[in-house]
């Protein structure tokens, strides 16, 4: 860890005294700017999540985000983010939770009944074509 950011200087600096980091920013342009952060790790509350997220990204910093980015991606993300998550589905648009229920339903139902074991993609088609039930 290289830096600590907290709006809060004083929590800040406790935090970077804990974990024996030299270097607090009390503003996320202060963090994504610096050439000595690679990674960036999003812990703040949900509502600012997206913002952070997007700064990072924005600045070629990789991200690791410890909530959902945002509460709704196809409302909230910017147009190229949305974009860039729906281009690889095959599909075209993101799943929904309801795509997961109806898989779930459907493997409780009888006529899943021969499906045992299996491993059931709910992904739009994202790995179609990857993998083969037959080898060679």
């Amino acid at each position: 860890m290289v830096m600590v950011c907290d709006r809060d200087r004083a929590r800040a600096e406790a935090e970077a005294r804990a974990f024996e980091v030299g270097t607090v920013a009390t503003e996320v342009r202060e963090l994504v700017e610096s050439a000595a952060v690679d990674v960036v790790d999003v812990v703040t509350d949900d509502d600012s999540h997206l913002a952070i997220v997007m700064a990072a990204l924005e600045a070629g910093k990789h991200v690791l985000s410890e909530k959902p980015v945002a509460h709704d991606h196809r409302e909230r993300a910017p147009q190229p983010l949305r974009q860039q998550l729906v281009s690889p589905i095959p599909l075209g648009e993101p799943g929904r939770p309801s795509d997961v229920a109806d898989a779930v339903l459907f493997l409780c139902s009888a006529r899943a009944r021969h499906i045992t074991g299996a491993v059931l993609d709910v992904d739009g088609g994202s790995l179609a074509g990857q993998f083969s039930l037959h080898p060679g």
